[in-house]
């Protein structure tokens, strides 16, 4: 088995505080499993060759390029129809 991998500089990914808080700071509520009931987690990494790396990179990149696609048509629409012009948030 091969040893966890890294991020770039060796040092460990941060973790999100749980049930503080999202990305955002909205309060988030902390996940509470029912009486009785088991909960089980399992965490991947991936070791990709050349190949798939290049793979998943340009699939990474195509959803994010549709992502800001999709949020600027949506913001485009939006602001327009709030009455407020070409004004952004802040």
């Amino acid at each position: 088995m091969r040893a966890p991998v890294r991020a770039a500089g060796g040092e460990e990914p941060r973790r999100p505080r749980g049930g503080r808080g999202d990305r955002r700071g909205r309060r988030v509520k902390k996940f509470q499993p029912q009486s009785g009931s088991v909960v089980q987690a399992f965490r991947f990494a991936l070791d990709p060759n050349a190949a798939q790396e290049s793979a998943l990179r340009s699939h990474c990149g195509a959803a994010r390029a549709a992502y800001n696609w999709a949020v600027g048509w949506v913001e485009a629409s939006w602001w327009p129809a709030q009455g407020r012009g070409d004004v952004r948030r802040s």
